[in-house]
């Protein structure tokens, strides 16, 4: 039967709208990614568990089923869209989950924001990893994609936060062009990175499942990466599971769990087991349920990385080498137990160290931090630990990753030369120490000089990171404040930038007097 105009018409305008709608679908929702997995292998993680927090979490009642959404404690669920940054969103997601959890604890005010308001920059992160104008600060660029699509990671996110802090949203609006040439320090910093720990759990256990829920519920939101197909989405039950291992692809983060979730739940692979993670996606709110999707917990996974801020100090100073941050883990004469060092020169008129940041590359990490002052006098390997320190700290870091300590009364003047001093032992990896170094396609504007940082494997004999291992930068840091000339830290307007240190069990400190026994321990 033939069609008439009419029919022919309204069939033309239904298959239109069709196309309309789909290609409207195609653009909202374009579910990009953007995870790179980093050069340092973390898998080792798993076979030595932290002490401390798993001890915590199995002897705490864990609840069966825990969301964060319902303690206000999570921020509103954002769109990547269009460009591959998820690794950028789950980092300030993590932040903003951490902020609200420690103002809500009293250790600073939540002035920044509530769960409906605050709102951190994914842009400042995304961009700067980048587009530093400095390009010795900046990770190597694919001239094939744009900016927001070179895809990044915890430990990018880790390097960058801990050098040039976070800043809100409406300083740095996401997707809005950015002037060329522009710097990181003309933008007025909010938080600043204090810690991230490193679970990087693989397979689910257990243990490690344990860990991970209490790190959501003592931190907040933690990010992992997983293989992101579409095909193994379940689209009525919000759900995702895919069998055996396969590349990561994609960064989200975790923000509860139900461990009777179904496991008939699921899509064409169904797990073993019921339980499930509640993951926040950023593809916006009109994906899954809500932005959120339910993940099996025999997903394949890695990360696991847990964020800790606080509130920017003013007059803070930043002393580093290792702009790019954790790219290699290295020994020192094959020895689990190593040494490195930083030297540095005092910029301002009068400072005092107030924290020294560094990593440990393996759970249960012994470690001893030295400060040493040489006055105007530039230190040489051959002197570098003649005298006796000013300063010392001791302890064991449970989870591996980036730590800051705090130090008192260590006073600084112009132009004097000091240096950091970390002794680091290992206890089941035999790579201890977390360096600086160039990766072809991924860290090439690395640079190494002579005279800043040096590697020992007995705090004595010295090389200089220009010719150890190919050229490495140490990963410390030191962080000073100007002390002004009436000796006053601060303004009386400046009180909300005060902190209390925070302290949730995951160092275990021990006397400094048991450095002595390190080399007994390791031969043993």
């Amino acid at each position: 039967m033939m069609m008439t105009t009419k029919k022919r018409t309204i069939l033309f305008s239904l298959v239109l709208l069709f196309f309309i709608q789909n290609q409207i679908f195609a653009e909202e929702f374009n579910f990009e990614t953007g995870y790179v997995p980093p050069p340092v292998d973390m898998s080792h993680l798993s076979k030595n568990p932290p002490k401390n927090i798993t001890k915590r979490a199995f002897a705490s009642k864990i609840p069966a089923v825990y969301d964060l959404r319902n303690t206000g404690k999570l921020t509103p669920v954002k769109n990547q869209t269009p460009y591959g940054t998820c690794w950028a969103h789950a980092a300030m997601a993590a932040c903003e989950s951490n902020y609200l959890i420690r103002s809500k604890k009293g250790n600073f005010s939540g002035s920044l924001g509530n769960s409906k308001t605050l709102n951190l920059s994914e842009m400042f992160l995304a961009w700067f990893t980048y587009a530093n104008p400095d390009k010795t600060k900046s990770f190597t660029i694919n001239n094939n994609k744009s900016i927001l699509n070179q895809g990044g990671n915890e430990t990018k996110s880790t390097a960058i936060l801990t050098r040039i802090g976070i800043v809100q949203e409406s300083s740095m609006p996401y997707g809005k062009s950015v002037k060329k040439n522009t710097r990181p320090g003309n933008y007025t910093r909010v938080l600043r990175l204090k810690e991230a720990t490193f679970s990087a759990p693989s397979l689910s256990s257990r243990e490690q499942d344990k860990i991970i829920k209490q790190l959501i519920m003592d931190k907040g939101a933690v990010l992992i990466s997983y293989c992101e197909e579409s095909k193994y989405h379940n689209n009525k039950n919000h759900s995702y599971y895919r069998a055996g291992n396969a590349t990561v692809n994609h960064m989200v983060v975790i923000v509860g769990w139900d461990d009777y979730y179904p496991r008939e739940k699921f899509g064409i692979n169904k797990p073993k087991h019921n339980g499930a993670w509640l993951v926040r996606n950023s593809w916006g709110t009109k994906w899954g349920a809500g932005g959120y999707f339910w993940m099996s917990y025999e997903q394949y996974r890695h990360s696991g990385t847990a964020f800790t801020v606080e509130p920017v100090k003013e007059k803070l100073n930043h002393y580093g080498y290792d702009d790019l941050g954790w790219l290699r883990s290295v020994n020192v004469n094959g020895k689990k137990t190593s040494c490195a060092a930083n030297v540095f020169r005092v910029k301002n008129s009068s400072e005092s160290l107030s924290e020294v940041g560094f990593y440990t590359t393996d759970n249960r990490t012994k470690y001893t931090i030295s400060i040493y002052n040489y006055g105007d006098s530039k230190p040489s390997g051959k002197n570098l630990t003649a005298e006796e320190p000013v300063a010392r700290k001791s302890g064991t870091m449970d989870i591996a990753g980036y730590h800051t300590i705090k130090f008192d009364d260590v006073y600084l003047e112009e132009d004097d030369y000091f240096a950091v001093v970390l002794k680091v032992q290992s206890p089941s990896y035999n790579y201890p120490l977390a360096v600086e170094q160039y990766c072809k396609n991924y860290a090439e504007n690395v640079v190494v000089n002579s005279g800043e940082s040096y590697f020992s494997s007995d705090g004595k004999n010295w090389i200089d990171g220009k010719k150890f291992d190919g050229g490495s930068n140490a990963c410390i840091k030191a962080f000073t404040i100007c002390i002004p000339d009436d000796d006053e830290y601060y303004d009386e307007d400046e009180d909300e930038y005060e902190y209390e240190d925070y302290d949730d069990d995951y160092d275990d400190y021990y006397d400094e007097e048991c450095e002595e026994d390190w080399d007994d321990e390791e031969e043993e």
